[in-house]
């Protein structure tokens, strides 16, 4: 039997005995009273002594006991149980806590997941098991986003105006878009003319005028023109100020429209100072007389190739190419301007007033008198000219005969070694016309005997001015390199041409 129990029965026995106690004293002074006995003092004393045992013997040693034992039973608890509670809370509150930190990351990156994948992605995060992956990956969608975003819209694409009616048949619309090109924000404002076999207005730009009218200048803010035509044919019965005031498009195809009853084509392109190429390949010009101003002001245009307008009865072409600066190639070899000013020959010097850049010009086949050029120029045979040549024929006019324009061919870009000099044979080409030497221009090598640069200087002579140098490599060819040198390897004795 354990410590425990011992004490509890111990216990017991004492309250026992002290619950009878008292009973057996009334016993017997119950006894004295009836019977006579004198033995109360005897029995009181060891009633008393009973009690004194119990007293000092079991009272005592159960409360020990007890004290003993429930101090264990606490002790006991107090090891097992609190410091097991305390890891056990530990423990929890330290899962509770990583799971919390856990939700909070992904949380986190969910939300900066969402805010970097563009819409319509999937977002793939299969294989991705630690942060620094998951940073990688955030960064790599970054970029991928912000690349995406410079090839897409930023602003509000809308149309400004939609199917104006502009002819009959022909309808005209306005979209207007943004977008990203590298770090600017370029806008685009798009005409369309739309023709099922139709004509254009001739003040068709005042229809459109009048559909936007909080737009007053709206010519000015148009960067493109396209033309469409679902069926038949797209008309210009009148060609004044058709497509003038666009200062914005640089390039303009008119390839399918029809002009054979335009007779007036007066300022048609005046004004387009942007505009860098056009095409016109389909214009009938058969019946056109008036071509005033036509080009006025398309001050970025190099070249026009008007050889296929045939106009058989012109009369006006006052400023046609004013102030095309930069134009630096025109031909007009198909036109006759030789029934032109007959009503105002005081006008014909503005025709190419201020192309300053013109190098080469092909003639009208005839020309009234006095219609000046924009600087003297040189046909193939060095005449000088300062006005238009009426001729039956179209010929080629230069700005120069400097040979600084001419070009030399025939010459390698290296030879191979042999100790003799080189004078390799080439040819001198300025504008059209193949120059003869000794006659138009005259030459001398240098350097051109030992490895190194040779050069090869042609000077003009007689009506040809200035000078044209072209340079070729002679090279060291060896059977064994040196270390440290470098070589151009060519085959020995053979050259590399040009």
């Amino acid at each position: 039997m354990g410590k425990r129990w011992k004490g509890i029965l111990a216990a017991c026995c004492a309250a026992a005995l002290i619950a009878t106690a008292p009973g057996m004293t009334v016993l017997a002074a119950g006894m004295q009273e009836d019977s006579a006995y004198v033995f109360e003092g005897e029995e009181q004393e060891e009633a008393t002594a009973i009690e004194e045992v119990i007293q000092e013997e079991a009272i005592p040693s159960f409360e020990e006991e007890e004290r003993e034992e429930a101090a264990a039973i606490e002790e006991e608890t107090q090891e097992e149980a609190v410091p097991s509670f305390e890891e056990e809370g530990e423990e929890e509150a330290t899962a509770i806590e990583e799971e919390t930190q856990e939700e909070a990351v992904s949380d986190s990156e969910e939300a900066l997941q969402e805010a970097v994948v563009p819409a319509g992605e999937e977002d793939d995060r299969e294989g991705i098991d630690t942060l620094d992956e998951r940073k990688e990956q955030e960064k790599l969608d970054s970029s991928v986003a912000e690349e995406a975003l410079t090839e897409e819209t930023v602003g509000m694409g809308f149309f400004v105006c939609e199917n104006v009616n502009v002819g009959e048949g022909v309808r005209a619309s306005i979209y207007s878009a943004s977008y990203y090109s590298g770090p600017e924000t370029v806008v685009e404002n798009i005409l369309t003319l739309e023709s099922d076999n139709g004509t254009l207005n001739e003040f068709w730009q005042d229809d459109l005028s009048a559909a936007l009218p909080d737009h007053p200048n709206w010519q000015s803010d148009i960067t493109q023109i396209h033309l469409t035509v679902n069926t038949g044919k797209f008309y210009l019965s009148h060609g004044s100020y058709a497509f003038s005031g666009f200062s914005k498009i640089k390039t303009l195809d008119l390839s399918m429209v029809d002009t054979s009853n335009a007779g007036n084509m007066n300022g048609m392109f005046s004004g387009c100072s942007s505009l860098e190429s056009i095409d016109l390949s389909s214009f009938d010009t058969t019946g056109c007389f008036n071509m005033n101003y036509m080009f006025q002001g398309c001050k970025s245009l190099k070249k026009l190739d008007l050889s296929h307008f045939k106009p058989n009865a012109l009369w006006w072409i006052v400023g046609m190419f004013s102030g095309c600066e930069s134009l630096e190639e025109l031909d007009l070899s198909n036109m006759d301007f030789g029934a032109a000013f007959h009503s105002a020959p005081a006008q014909v010097d503005t025709v190419f007033e201020n192309c300053k850049s013109l190098k080469i010009l092909k003639t009208p086949k005839g020309s009234v008198e006095g219609v000046l050029l924009p600087k003297p120029m040189y046909d193939e045979n060095g005449v000088k000219y300062t006005e238009l040549p009426d001729l039956s024929k179209s010929i080629t006019l230069y700005s120069s005969l400097d040979l600084k324009h001419s070009s030399i061919s025939g010459l390698s870009l290296s030879y191979g070694y042999r100790g003799t000099a080189y004078t390799p044979a080439f040819t001198v080409t300025l504008w059209e016309k193949t120059l003869v030497a000794g006659t138009d221009y005259t030459y001398k090598f240098t350097n051109n005997i030992n490895p190194g640069t040779a050069k090869l200087t042609v000077t003009g002579k007689g009506k040809y001015t200035g000078t044209k140098v072209r340079t070729f490599e002679i090279v060291d060819c060896v059977s064994t390199p040196v270390s440290g040198k470098t070589y151009q390897l060519i085959p020995k004795n053979n050259s590399k041409t040009a």
